[in-house]
């Protein structure tokens, strides 16, 4: 026989706030939320990871590395409508060429003549034996689709349209990848037209910039229809791996598998790797050529609040095994992001992204990480890029109970990319003059016993990380009566368990 619990877990939590609004209002003790100042210079501070020099503002693009010239192309995208929380609309489309030079550590908008017009979601990859990109698809706007082919040259700074006869047609958040042993690209899935958010497409495509052509390989076995998915070419077992993407199942959801495809058979092949890697879409992922790895960073498992990724992990083909790995510092939690393998420095280098509410109030990343496997070491891009400290503890909440202050907090909103290493605690018997009380490690609640009756004291708290001490919090106060009532604990307390018998009593007859 199995007996229901009597009492349901939201019904206890229920349960104990009343018991405590109780206890606050018979003044045995005292109850009191704080919620920070909101100020033009917070804002500024806890949504900026770094201060930049002018750089590309858009989202929703495939950031290339061209080998010859060690650079990076970051074409178009859309362009957020910025707002006091982030920003949750779009305000414009890009078609703007911007170039990143490792050497100068600066982005330029080099503005070629002629370019693809205004797109993002489009598919890119780099093509090492003619030395120049090539992009494909993307959309226009949320209503307009593309199927057009382009090359860029950033030694010319020249655009090209490729208009071959024939094309996969129109393509959103599909995926291209570079076959440096038979010298042409690989194209798979996306959506192909914006109705309804479009169709998942189950297609894989080549083209050969020689002859100029799309061939549709109709290979036997393919991965379920999907859109922005991560895929890289591993040269060293010449295959093309691909991981995750948004697929077409029902309800759509984000994929887990892993799958390979070989162009000299064209075959596809799912992985049969185990290991405990969440679901996603929207990841950056990118082929590190010196470590035969596949590193993945980041991306959202669903279209809700609080959805993004932060984690990173390592491909081996070879062993068809995930690795996930503890670097820190590492980039915040992003999608919407691009990774490449920068081979001048055997390093992943990732770029943009945003973070926060993928529906509404998304704020952009502006940050640039590359990534060393072979150290596990995440580290911030030197130059113009200068790493912010934490923000302020948010929501301080006090209680005060037989003769203890009890602080509890929570995390500040801003992102650093390093992890919280613990908090500092001020306190004094003035607001205007708070010394360090007591140092923590990384959790989020304080106990106060050094109180003296009859005195109220003032506490700030301040997060800490490699980088340094933040922003301090709101300065909220406390104080302990200069007596104690003690017939008041002992009413307040026998009226609670009264009342606590009489309802699990109840609850136990009508069970």
């Amino acid at each position: 026989m199995t007996y229901k619990p009597i009492v349901k877990q939201g019904t206890m939590v229920a349960y104990i706030v009343m018991s405590l609004m109780f206890l606050s209002m018979v003044g045995v003790i005292q109850i009191t939320l704080r919620t920070p100042v909101d100020t033009p210079l917070k804002r500024f501070l806890t949504s900026s990871m770094f201060l930049q020099a002018e750089s590309p503002s858009s989202l929703d693009v495939q950031v290339v590395y061209d080998e010859e010239s060690d650079a990076l192309l970051h074409y178009g995208g859309w362009i957020p409508e910025y707002v006091s929380d982030g920003y949750s609309s779009v305000q414009d489309y890009s078609n703007a060429t911007w170039v990143y030079n490792f050497t100068t550590d600066s982005w330029s908008n080099v503005q070629p003549i002629v370019n693809p017009g205004p797109r993002f979601s489009y598919a890119a990859a780099y093509d090492s034996e003619y030395d120049h990109i090539i992009i494909y698809g993307g959309a226009t706007s949320e209503d307009n689709y593309n199927g057009d082919t382009w090359m860029y040259e950033i030694n010319t700074n020249t655009w090209a349209n490729m208009s071959p006869l024939s094309s996969p047609g129109l393509r959103f958040g599909a995926s291209l990848v570079y076959d440096s042993e038979s010298d042409i690209m690989v194209l798979f899935g996306g959506l192909d037209f914006p109705a309804l958010f479009g169709h998942h497409i189950q297609q894989t495509w080549v083209y050969d910039f020689d002859t100029n052509k799309w061939t549709n390989m109709e290979p036997d076995v393919q991965p379920i229809g999907r859109h922005h998915t991560s895929m890289v070419y591993d040269s060293e077992s010449d295959r093309v791996i691909l991981f995750g993407g948004y697929v077409s199942s029902a309800p759509d959801e984000a994929s887990s598998e892993t799958w390979s495809y070989d162009y000299n058979t064209n075959s596809w092949n799912e992985m049969d790797s185990d290991s405990n890697i969440e679901a996603r879409f929207y990841g950056a992922m990118a082929y590190d050529a010196s470590s035969d790895r596949s590193i993945l960073y980041g991306g959202a498992w669903d279209y809700s609040n609080n959805a993004g990724l932060g984690d990173t992990w390592a491909y081996d083909y070879n062993a068809d095994s995930w690795e996930k790995m503890e670097p820190n510092p590492h980039p915040p939690e992003r999608w919407r992001h691009s990774s490449a393998f920068r081979s001048e420095t055997d390093e992943i280098i990732v770029v943009s992204g945003s973070f926060g509410d993928i529906e509404g109030g998304e704020k952009k990343a502006d940050s640039m990480w590359t990534y060393d496997y072979e150290n596990d070491r995440w580290s911030n891009l030197d130059g113009n890029f200068v790493p912010a400290l934490p923000g302020a503890p948010e929501n301080p909440i006090v209680m005060i109970y037989d003769g203890v202050v009890y602080l509890t907090w929570e995390p500040p909103s801003n992102e650093t990319g390093q992890d919280i290493t613990g908090y500092n605690i001020y306190r004094g018997t003035e607001s205007g003059d708070l010394q360090l009380f007591s140092s923590l490690g990384s959790v989020l609640f304080f106990q106060d016993i050094s109180m003296t009756p009859g005195t109220t004291y003032y506490y700030q708290i301040t997060a800490v990380t490699p980088a340094g001490e933040g922003i301090p919090s709101v300065t909220f106060s406390a104080g302990l009566p200069a007596s104690v009532p003690i017939l008041e604990i002992s009413i307040g307390v026998g009226v609670i368990l009264l009342v606590s018998i009489c309802f699990f009593y109840r609850r136990k007859k009508q069970t």
